[in-house]
């Protein structure tokens, strides 16, 4: 393919990054500003960025005993391989949530108490936009706008003043500039500011929203869809979603975005890039000699960027492409081979 995109899996998984690059097995500490995360009920002016200061309040976030490389380490504790499945099992990384999460008020309870009795704050991948990837290999979503802002307000209501981080629809903005119809690609935005303002309205979340790739648009390109799905209202932007660009070029990107729109914060998918991206622009599935890379972690270094997180989960399939299985399963072969290269 020639597009330099890349697949999203459909799967649920369980994330949250640790505050330095320290393998955890065990609920973590770390510091966001609480800046980001604001609750009202009535209109939210545009949100304050993070600081980067060491002062913000603790937020503690947790490593899943029950991800799929915790139960394959399970069945496998004398496995030579063992070695490399520990460095995905022990960090963190993202609970995606779409139309398989069933009840999404009872699932989003759920996680949400889950995380309590740790003291321990939810990161979400929200994946159901209505034609979510035009068709490719994790296609799929809510039926229409109005069952999707149902969907939302029904999460957002589940959070109520609780506090959540929300990665609001992978490929959402970068993929819509390939939507024809001008209708429809206009739908799009709407759908993603009105998103925004229910999830911002109703519960103290912090939303990040898809800021694309250094390989996929220019700079200026990606700042109009910014700006067009509602920048100024969100807390800020994500980079490379379950992409391969090296974290060094995503933290450029970011910051140029950046300086284009108000000096929007942002956090990098860091799951798979290791080795950066493959040397075939158009071989964004599954590609051979990916690598883990950094930990998840706020100690980004770079007062704009906020986190590095696992966005993507470490093993997940891309798709039914270079020997793997379908979006969203977990595939140990790779998932070890990541490590190894790492």
């Amino acid at each position: 393919m020639s597009r330099t995109r890349r697949q999203v899996n459909c799967a649920l998984f369980p994330l949250l990054f640790s505050i330095n690059d320290t393998i955890r097995t065990a609920p973590t500490s770390t510091t966001l500003n609480s800046d980001q995360a604001t609750s009202s009920t009535e209109a939210q002016p545009p949100p304050e960025r993070a600081r980067g200061t060491s002062t913000a309040p603790v937020i503690r976030f947790f490593v899943d005993p029950n991800s799929p490389a915790a139960k394959w380490l399970k069945l496998n504790p004398d496995s030579p391989d063992a070695i490399y499945m520990r460095k995905i099992a022990d960090n963190a990384h993202a609970v995606w949530l779409g139309r398989w999460s069933g009840n999404i008020s009872r699932t989003a309870n759920r996680l949400l108490e889950q995380h309590a009795a740790q003291g321990a704050t939810p990161v979400f991948v929200l994946y159901n936009i209505p034609g979510r990837d035009n068709g490719g290999y994790p296609s799929g979503g809510a039926g229409s706008p109005d069952a999707y802002y149902q969907w939302v307000d029904d999460l957002g209501s589940a959070i109520r003043d609780r506090k959540a981080i929300v990665i609001l629809e992978p490929d959402s903005l970068a993929l819509s500039v390939e939507i024809a119809d001008d209708g429809n690609r206009a739908m799009r935005y709407i759908i993603i500011n009105t998103a925004i303002d229910i999830l911002r309205r109703r519960s103290s979340t912090i939303v990040y929203i898809d800021g694309g790739h250094p390989n996929w648009h220019p700079v200026n390109r990606m700042v109009s869809l910014l700006q067009q799905g509602g920048i100024a209202k969100a807390n800020g932007f994500f980079v490379n979603a379950a992409n391969f660009v090296e974290t060094r070029r995503c933290l450029e990107y970011g910051r140029a975005i950046s300086a284009k729109t108000s000096a929007a914060h942002f956090v990098i998918d860091t799951s798979r890039n290791g080795r950066g991206a493959p040397a075939d622009a158009g071989e964004y599935c599954n590609p051979i000699g990916a690598a883990l890379g950094n930990p998840p972690t706020v100690d980004t270094g770079e007062p704009l960027c906020d986190a590095f997180l696992w966005i993507k989960v470490p093993g997940e399939s891309d798709g039914p492409c270079n020997g793997g299985p379908a979006a969203g399963r977990f595939w140990p072969e790779y998932a070890i081979a990541l490590a190894r290269n790492a």
